[in-house]
């Protein structure tokens, strides 16, 4: 009996991008003529939604004694859940830290590389990296978020939804910074 094996085309990675540097008012698209997703914010709450059908994909709350959450309008019945319990901060084995991103299809661990760069794994493959994120744009016309491979699209959502709020969380915490130094940003 001979054997033959089937070799399957991985489709490549896909790259997303701001429509600009800042995330408020931003669109989040991988082909300029198509938007996948609109973002609006202001210093207390982010609202995603979906480009194509105007569905609410989250909405993000940040609070000033209570602990930020989110909600999922089509999960958990709509109801909030502490930020913190669904990107989880943890030590990894490395030494390095990371937060666990609970999703319905399992969870996924965000690996942070450096302050402004992340890696998702999937707990059952810490070799397989399925999206690489840049937190701080590189200076170009193209304000790249982050490049997805495609067996990670079906968690598509929570991952804008995850990159979004650690994104903000970096944006707040230079802020601070530099009010602390004196610096002036404009």
């Amino acid at each position: 009996m001979e054997s033959t094996a089937t070799l399957v085309n991985i489709a490549p990675p896909t790259q997303y991008f701001f429509s600009t540097p800042d995330i408020k008012d931003a669109i989040l698209f991988a082909h300029h003529s198509h938007p996948l997703y609109f973002v609006t914010s202001d210093l207390k709450h982010m609202e995603i939604k979906d480009a194509q059908s105007g569905r609410i994909i989250a909405v993000w709350s940040r609070r000033e004694l209570l602990p930020d959450t989110v909600t999922f309008p089509h999960r958990n019945e709509g109801h909030p859940v502490n930020v913190n319990k669904w990107l989880k901060k943890i030590q990894l084995p490395d030494g390095l830290h990371g937060y666990i991103m609970d999703t319905d299809w399992g969870p996924y661990t965000w690996k942070v590389i450096s302050r402004y760069r992340y890696k998702l794994f999937t707990d059952s493959d810490a070799d397989r990296v399925l999206a690489t994120v840049s937190h701080k744009p590189k200076p170009s016309s193209n304000y790249r978020a982050l490049i997805l491979e495609s067996i990670a699209e079906p968690v598509r959502d929570d991952i804008v939804v995850a990159y979004l709020i650690q994104r903000q969380r970096l944006i707040l915490e230079d802020k601070a910074m530099d009010l602390c130094v004196g610096k002036e940003r404009w």
